[in-house]
């Protein structure tokens, strides 16, 4: 996460917002090496971007939950990961869109009670529009070490269209924005980098998107003018209903 206004999560303010880590099974001494972010949804979900386990194993993934330091929080070994795109998949269905970049993440056991999950805002996104939101996670530093304390940053809701038209002023080509998206900028701009993958976006303190990518792709050096461009969840309501219930099982 780069950017001027970008700060330090305060102790207890994003309770809900999980690291995301890969461990080293070979030398235990290595420390946890955090690569996304995640919101508990439930005491035992966690609602993340779908490409954050392409290449990853359950076997040597760990959610760490309960601290902005991400040497204090409580470990949980992750039971089972699935997909929107491998649940329409399950169950037989017509997906609207080709890119569905959102995924739930079952633990082992449930976190303590102290610990809320986030609630979920359920709005059409155009509603968003203009509006500031929040973003939180453990996202690199522009020098591409990632921070042990949480960051967060205020951003701005762009509509699709003026999203799209940013877009093609940096790229000079067009890119759909589909109304599956959200995009959010800030000025100064606030740039979401590794590690934010799957971070929430929040408004009123409920999620409204997960982040999914800065586009154009984040390369060096990073234009101020890119776009951070999130999943709205409100378009996954269903999946995030089935895969979250206590009797639902994935293996």
């Amino acid at each position: 996460m780069i950017g001027a206004n970008v700060r330090d999560a305060m102790e207890d303010e994003f309770s809900y917002v999980v690291s995301i880590s890969r461990i080293d099974l070979e030398d235990a001494s290595k420390p946890n090496e955090h690569f996304c972010t995640g919101t508990l949804i439930t005491r035992q979900d966690v609602l993340t971007s779908a490409h954050c386990m392409e290449s990853e194993a359950l076997s040597t993934t760990l959610v760490i939950v309960g601290s902005i330091n991400l040497t204090e929080g409580i470990t949980y070994k992750p039971l089972w990961w699935i997909t929107y795109n491998l649940w329409t998949d399950m169950k037989e269905m017509q997906r609207k869109f080709t890119n569905n970049d959102i995924g739930n993440l079952r633990l082992y056991h449930e976190v303590p009670e102290e610990i809320v999950p986030a609630s979920i805002m359920q709005m059409p996104n155009s509603n968003f529009y203009g509006l500031n939101v929040q973003i939180a996670s453990w996202g690199d530093r522009e020098d591409g070490v990632t921070p042990i304390n949480m960051k967060t940053v205020i951003l701005n809701i762009l509509s699709n269209t003026e999203c799209e038209s940013r877009i093609k002023g940096l790229c000079g080509q067009d890119v759909p924005i589909k109304e599956n998206r959200l995009c959010a900028v800030a000025d100064p701009f606030a740039l979401m980098y590794r590690g934010d993958s799957g971070a929430p976006l929040l408004y009123m303190g409920s999620v409204i998107a997960i982040h999914e990518a800065t586009i154009p792709l984040f390369d060096e050096p990073f234009h101020p003018e890119n776009v951070n461009v999130n999943i709205d969840i409100s378009y996954y309501l269903n999946f995030i209903i089935a895969v979250t219930n206590t009797n639902f099982r994935y293996s």
